[in-house]
């Protein structure tokens, strides 16, 4: 997991970086070149959006607010040839045909796209939980959406009840890692029971808070 936060740290910086550049450029003319690398920056930030919706939701991006992420081992092999075909697209780019700017752009995301190729290998997916996050606690995602239209109670409502695939999801990955001996040390994964059992509540109690917080919120906009 804190891997998977590095990444998509250095994703959401390298990502802000060609965007910053693309801003700049607007105001000057674009070879075909520099047309073709701004297509695949834009084409893969898209992307990354489809693939992690519960980023995108965090970052007010409202498409997928009824998604979790494609965890299963398909979707994640599906990803990584896609991060391939991404390499073989850059390979074709001209560099000397680039701007200094858009050059930088390219070696920082072409590096970017040969990391998570190369880590692919190691498997790092199959450790989707940790003491500090994963399925256990991403009830926690509720904290950074907003809830302000009746369509926003609906993506939750309907993102919440595809939940039961996001858990089989975790534990076909923890499964397949243990096949392959790729799993957490213990001290690691010492307080996650815990975690779970924190999530085992009175769902009476759960539902009747739901609709006081539901009504209070309907009450206020019918104001």
């Amino acid at each position: 997991m804190t891997k998977l936060l590095l990444h998509t740290i250095v994703l959401t910086a390298i990502l802000g970086t060609l965007s910053s550049h693309r801003s700049l450029a607007e105001d000057v003319p674009v070879n075909a070149e520099s047309a073709r690398l701004h297509a695949i920056f834009d084409a893969a930030w898209k992307q990354s959006l489809k693939d992690a919706p519960t980023r995108a939701s965090r970052l007010g991006m409202h498409d997928y607010d009824d998604l979790w992420p494609d965890e299963s081992l398909a979707a994640i092999e599906q990803r990584h040839q896609r991060d391939k075909a991404v390499l073989e697209q850059l390979d074709g780019i001209n560099l000397s045909a680039l701007t200094p700017g858009d050059r930088i752009s390219y070696q920082l995301f072409r590096k970017e796209r040969e990391n998570r190729v190369a880590g692919h290998g190691f498997g790092g997916f199959l450790l989707p939980i940790n003491q500090r996050g994963g399925a256990q606690d991403a009830g926690n995602l509720a904290d950074s959406l907003r809830f302000e239209k009746s369509g926003d109670y609906e993506s939750w409502l309907k993102r919440m009840a595809s939940f039961p695939a996001h858990v089989d999801w975790t534990i076909e990955l923890m499964r397949e890692g243990v096949r392959r001996r790729i799993v957490h040390s213990k001290v690691v994964m010492k307080r996650v029971p815990r975690q779970v059992q924190a999530q085992i509540v009175d769902l009476l109690r759960d539902v009747q808070h739901g609709e006081k917080r539901f009504t209070k919120w309907l009450t206020q906009s019918s104001n």
